[in-house]
């Protein structure tokens, strides 16, 4: 069963900067000059960004998508080919506003469809936690962001995935992001929050495609049967 071959999207750098009261949150970022670039923005704020730029504003990026729970929303944003370099990212807001974000710079990204489909879900803490399958293939590398209020103070990350950012700043808004390689056509990104009352929470998933060449791949080496579950064994190279 061994010797599937996926290219792998592969993480440069990660930063983050939150603000209670802003209506330009400015955060300095540095992308390595690698191929197949993508600049990704995770937002938590009440409100959809009116734009989020890189590199002194040369360079805007587009937004993905947004979940709307009515009181802290989650947003995506996101930038092919970003220029390289030590610059700054901008999230701009039409008025004063609470905003936190995690910001990834990744390479050895399909520039043509960079993206899968994501996926979006609202709720309230205490009666559901945060939980989306997305639709993938091997070597996608699958971001989620949860945008939430004020009273959760922690959040968990599901099986296998790697937490980036768990933050509560001023006003209402936390923010929690994670990643998780896919390993197999469905990819679940869940979240274990910690709090009190009943904050909203939204929550977005979705798969970021590798390039086809150029760049890491994982190896399915073999499938085995481990006390009744199926393992799957990688290795990765270039």
């Amino acid at each position: 069963t061994g010797g599937q071959i996926a290219p792998q999207v592969l993480v440069d750098a990660t930063s983050s900067g939150a603000a209670g009261a802003s209506t330009a949150l400015t955060i300095e970022h540095v992308i390595a000059s690698k191929a197949n670039r993508l600049l990704l923005v995770l937002i938590s704020s009440p409100d959809v960004p009116s734009g989020v730029t890189w590199n002194g504003g040369a360079e805007a990026l587009t937004q993905l998508e947004t979940a709307a729970s009515g009181v802290c929303d989650a947003h995506i944003w996101y930038l092919k080919d970003p220029t390289a370099g030590t610059e700054d990212i901008v999230v701009s807001h039409g008025s004063t506003t609470a905003v936190n974000v995690s910001a990834i710079s990744l390479y050895n990204v399909d520039q043509s469809t960079s993206f899968g489909t994501d996926v979006e879900g609202i709720g309230i803490f205490g009666t559901a936690e945060p939980s989306l399958d997305v639709t993938t293939t091997y070597g996608d590398l699958v971001f989620d962001v949860v945008a939430t209020e004020v009273g959760i103070t922690s959040s968990a990350p599901g099986e296998g995935q790697t937490e980036i950012r768990d933050n509560v700043t001023g006003g209402h808004n936390v923010i929690v992001t994670s990643r998780k390689y896919a390993e197999s056509t469905t990819t679940t990104m869940s979240h274990d929050l910690s709090g009190s009352g009943t904050p909203d929470w939204a929550h977005i998933a979705v798969g970021v495609k590798a390039a086809a060449s150029g760049g890491a791949v994982n190896i399915l080496l073999d499938m085995i049967t481990h006390k009744d579950q199926l393992v799957a064994l990688f290795a990765e190279g270039d």
